[in-house]
Formats: structure tokens, C-alpha cells, sequence
């Protein structure tokens, strides 16, 4: 038997959910009196200032007189980009050493074993930064153990 909630949690629920919209229109009010006393605008205004800056790789026509928002886009294009390439690495991947998980060469098997535990304990962060300081920054400096390597 299913037992219905007493009157007395929905008026709680219902006390909580004003206080809390009570406490975030303070904020949002102590917020924008703040920024009115810095000369600061509140809103998506900046949106169609100028940028002023290049992006070193773009799916679409872009120039540094281009705005924040046309930025914006081109930065969600850009990392779509690179999340569908990345779901297609992985898959590739993870077939692959799927793959050789199931082969009978003991060889085979147990690199494929090493791989995915060395990968499984080792934390994300330290990954990452593994990525961006050993291969990424790596490929941009002529590095002692391969010169023009990337």
C-alpha cells in the first residue's frame, strides 16, 4: 500500500521552496546593486561587443572583428567537433582492446589487460594532465627525444 505524503510535509515542502526563492532574489538583487556600484552591466549585452581576438581553428568564417556571440558559436562548434571525434576514438578503442581482451595469445590478452587496468586505476585528473603537459605541450617545442616529431 502505497502511503500519501501528511499535510504537514507539503506545506514544509512548500515553506522551503519560497524560502528559497526568497534567498535567490536577494542574491540576484545584492548582485546587480553590486554591479551598478562597479559601472558593470548585468546581462548578455556583451554579447554583441566585439571580440577582438582570434580562435586558431574555426568550422566557420571568422575574423577578429567578429562578436562574444559569434565566438560563442564557433566554440560550440568546435567542441562538438571534437566530442564526435572523440565518442569515434573511443569506440575504435575499446573495440580494439575489447578485441584482443578475447584472443587466445596469451600475449595479446594480457597487454590488453594491463592497458585497461592501467587506465582503470589511474585517477582522471592525473590523466588529463598527462595528456596536456606530456603529448600536448610537447608537440609544440622541439623536445630532446623527438624534433619535429607532432
Amino acid at each position: 500500500m502505497v502511503r500519501r505524503p501528511s499535510r504537514r510535509a507539503y506545506i514544509g515542502q512548500w515553506v522551503f521552496l519560497l524560502a528559497v526563492i526568497v534567498v535567490g532574489g536577494l542574491l540576484i538583487n545584492t548582485l546587480g546593486a553590486n554591479l551598478a556600484r562597479r559601472n558593470m552591466t548585468f546581462g548578455f549585452e556583451f554579447l554583441i561587443r566585439k571580440a577582438g581576438f582570434d580562435l586558431p581553428f574555426h568550422l566557420v568564417e571568422w575574423s577578429t572583428f567578429d562578436t562574444y556571440g559569434k565566438a560563442l558559436y564557433v566554440s560550440l562548434l568546435n567542441t562538438l567537433l571534437v566530442s564526435a571525434m572523440s565518442v569515434v576514438a573511443a569506440t575504435v578503442l575499446g573495440i580494439f582492446v575489447g578485441i584482443m581482451r578475447l584472443s587466445v595469445n596469451w600475449l595479446v590478452r594480457n597487454v590488453a589487460l594491463a592497458f585497461v587496468e592501467f587506465i582503470r586505476n589511474t585517477p582522471q585528473l592525473v590523466q588529463i594532465i598527462f595528456w596536456y603537459l606530456a603529448v600536448l605541450r610537447g608537440c609544440g617545442r622541439a623536445s630532446s627525444w623527438a624534433v619535429g616529431s607532432c
